[in-house]
């Protein structure tokens, strides 16, 4: 019997896939194989997503708060992150290389033996910025935070 409704299963799926048909005999299952990956990603994006149980308020006022921390340059929580990759794509491509950048930043101030090597390390970060890069205010807002923070951290460590 469990043989038979295997190769029962195996024959409609492969036949659905061949034939471009439709999984499941419900209304709700009729789902074309082409767009059952899509829909599984869905899913589990809803499941990742960090506003999936919020109401509405909640909502707007997480994303409020992560587009005040991007416009300020501030470091981005993975929730926001996440955020971003499920329903701002492009924005999270930008902010994903604009994050790379400020821990790059951060990471060579921490080298940083005296004030005036800090200070020459943000310069030259900030010279490198391409002003034709779409990231330009967000990178700039971004080594200004870094540095801002570096300088309150530090500052009495350096001389």
């Amino acid at each position: 019997m469990r043989e038979n409704i295997i190769t029962y299963v195996k024959f409609n799926v492969s036949e659905s896939v061949f034939n471009n048909r439709t999984f499941g005999n419900a209304p709700d299952r009729d789902i074309p194989v082409t767009h059952v990956g899509e829909r599984f990603k869905e899913i589990i994006d809803s499941i990742l997503d960090p506003t999936s149980g919020m109401t509405e308020k909640q909502k707007a006022d997480f994303t409020k708060e992560l587009h005040r921390k991007i416009e300020h340059g501030e470091k981005l929580t993975a929730d926001e992150m996440q955020y971003l990759r499920i329903n701002d794509p492009i924005e999270y491509a930008k902010m994903a290389k604009v994050q790379i950048q400020r821990q790059a930043l951060e990471d060579r101030l921490k080298s940083c033996k005296t004030k005036e090597e800090a200070r020459d390390v943000y310069i030259e970060a900030m010279s490198r910025i391409n002003q034709d890069d779409p990231t330009i205010k967000e990178t700039m807002a971004a080594y200004n935070n870094v540095y801002k923070e570096f300088t309150k951290k530090e500052a009495i460590c350096l001389n």
